[in-house]
């Protein structure tokens, strides 16, 4: 039995040295490939959120304005959309600093901090959400970012 183990043992063979340097060189060349390509996921993740924040407080208000039969105020716009049933929470901007591409190929930095807020605020003829970042941005300039 315990020649049977020796021979078994001595008879099979490990990975060699150049087959460990050849598998750590593919999954080296693999890293390198896929990691940039995810490294900008976060800024579109964030223009995302955005996006659907806004399109989600844009039908919360036409919802309100047609049952109520009255625009939202300024003043108190998300907190009467809450208060109703309309959103079930307030909604939150993405923290931190993040990069957004418009259609034309300029760039635009947000900078969100923890005191910046989606607004209600007036866009022709009615009360529109807006992204007060860096400036106000309403759902139409937003559907042009990439």
């Amino acid at each position: 039995m315990l020649n049977k183990l020796r021979s078994v043992r001595l008879g099979s063979k490990g990975f060699t040295l150049v087959e460990l340097l050849v598998v750590i060189a593919i999954l080296g060349i693999l890293a390198a490939i896929v990691i940039p390509k995810l490294m900008g996921q976060n800024d579109a993740a964030r223009v995302a959120k955005v996006k659907a924040d806004l399109a989600t407080m844009e039908q919360a208000t036409q919802i309100y304005a047609t049952q109520k039969s009255v625009q939202i105020s300024s003043v108190s716009g998300i907190a009467d959309l809450v208060a109703g049933g309309y959103l079930v929470a307030t909604p939150v901007p993405p923290m931190q600093v993040f990069t957004v591409h418009d259609s034309t190929g300029g760039v635009l930095l947000a900078a969100v901090t923890s005191a910046q807020t989606y607004t209600i605020s007036l866009s022709g003829t009615q009360e529109r959400p807006v992204f007060s970042a860096s400036a106000n941005y309403l759902i139409e300039n937003i559907s042009a970012w990439n």
